[in-house]
């Protein structure tokens, strides 16, 4: 139970920097390819733990 919540705050907390770090740049379609591929990491994570 701990170790999935550390992962998943982890994740988040990575996307949302990310994000203010590109936002500032003004690079909007590389924050929404790099969304697509964590997302895609996230959701086989997901599966191969459920």
């Amino acid at each position: 139970m701990m170790t999935m919540m550390m992962v998943v705050v982890l994740v988040e907390v990575e996307m949302a920097v990310n994000f203010v770090m590109e936002g500032r740049k003004g690079g909007e379609r590389e924050i929404h390819e790099r969304n697509r591929e964590k997302f895609g990491r996230r959701r086989r994570r997901r599966r191969r733990e459920g």
